[in-house]
């Protein structure tokens, strides 16, 4: 009789133990399915390992960048041409890293969990290429950067500046147009067109674009706080007296400071008043308190008169004495006038601009409604 082989052996025992053996596998892949849930979704594993794969992108590009940074020091401190060869060269094996880690990089539009990375690395080889002036692929980089979000106004602006490093005029000027089409308050692109149209010669240029700036909508944020009552007030920053009514609980006989913290942007506080409570039983229309004209102190700028601040950095407020109704008040009413952020520089361009085209009644309408002042946190940069 011939002798069993192994492979019948073993489908014999698989025949003899076949309910066993699917028992058995059933209980495995169980285990596993339970293993799989407990560890991957209720624990939060599978996203863990998979958080931990594709942190390395933004990290390679924090370490490239960190060593672009090295390398352009150690070339500004090179003593000779053999250390300036070996910096420039560092920066070359840099810039070709960058560009190696872009072509891989996952993030190929702003749907991408990694969109703001892939654009401060494209930012990051702009910014280099433009350093070790090599002009076309700077642009290459800017233009690549745009194509990939052409609605952040960020990457304009890097464009931007760019294109006027290398005396680009054109491309510099589309830009810094396509930037102020999406966020018009924007001052140092303002600043940058402006400047570009009044070095030019072209001053009709000017008044167009001082209009829409001061024109542009935007809410300046401004809190009134005194003897415990806190208004958040939504000022429209267009340099017009703009009248607020609103509610408040304020205690009889309130005494103590006023304060309008107004986050860098220059204010002028026309007027003041508080609305008496109406009384239940009590007939007649609640008296208006008006406040009387006071002295202001202000912080964080300079008081050009009593009331009137010109913001010079993000805490800037004004503050005075006060003495609230001797009945409390069921409502606030203000006057105030903001205005948007204004350099010395700047206003002398514009309003050199108006008068070279004889438009005086327009340049005194825009004087009015101007405050050179202010500070960039106030309505041309803000975080994401």
């Amino acid at each position: 009789m011939a002798q069993e082989s192994v492979l019948d052996r073993a489908r014999r025992y698989v025949r003899e133990h076949e309910r066993g053996l699917i028992v058995a596998w059933l209980a495995t892949l169980l285990l596993l399915v339970g293993v799989a849930f407990g560890w991957g979704l209720w624990q939060r594993g599978a996203e863990r390992v998979v958080d931990a794969f594709e942190a390395r992108w933004p990290a390679a590009i924090e370490a490239s960048s960190a060593r672009l940074a090295s390398a352009r020091a150690a070339l500004a401190a090179a003593a000779d041409d053999a250390q300036r060869r070996l910096a420039e060269e560092r920066v070359d094996a840099e810039l070709a890293r960058l560009e190696e880690l872009d072509a891989r990089f996952p993030a190929r539009s702003v749907v991408h969990r990694f969109d703001k990375q892939r654009e401060r690395l494209l930012e990051l080889l702009a910014n280099g290429y433009a350093e070790s002036d090599r002009k076309r692929r700077s642009l290459a980089a800017c233009e690549r950067l745009v194509l990939f979000d052409p609605r952040n106004w960020n990457n304009h602006w890097v464009k931007a500046q760019i294109a006027q490093r290398f005396g680009e005029d054109e491309l510099a000027r589309a830009a810094l147009d396509a930037l102020l089409a999406i966020h018009p308050t924007h001052l140092p692109a303002v600043e940058a067109r402006i400047r570009m149209a009044f070095d030019g010669g072209d001053f009709a240029q000017v008044p167009p674009l001082w209009r829409a700036y001061v024109d542009a909508y935007r809410l300046a944020p401004i809190d009134f706080r005194f003897a415990g009552l806190t208004l958040q007030l939504e000022v429209p920053a267009d340099g017009r007296a703009q009248r607020f009514e609103v509610a408040c609980a304020l205690a009889e006989r309130a005494r103590g400071e006023a304060r309008f913290d107004t986050h860098g942007w220059s204010l002028d506080v026309r007027a003041i008043a508080f609305l008496e409570p109406q009384r239940a039983g009590v007939a007649g229309t609640p008296r208006l308190h008006e406040v009387p004209n006071g002295a202001w102190s202000a912080q964080g700028g300079a008081q050009l008169e009593p009331g009137c601040l010109r913001a010079e950095s993000a805490d800037s407020s004004l503050r005075r004495e006060l003495d609230g109704p001797e009945a409390g008040a069921a409502r606030a009413v203000f006057e105030l006038v903001a205005y948007k952020a204004c350099s010395a520089t700047l206003w002398r361009m514009v309003s050199t601009s108006y008068a070279n085209l004889l438009a005086w009644d327009e340049l005194e309408g825009m004087r009015a409604r101007t405050r050179v002042g202010g500070c960039l946190e106030a309505g041309s940069i803000f975080a994401d």
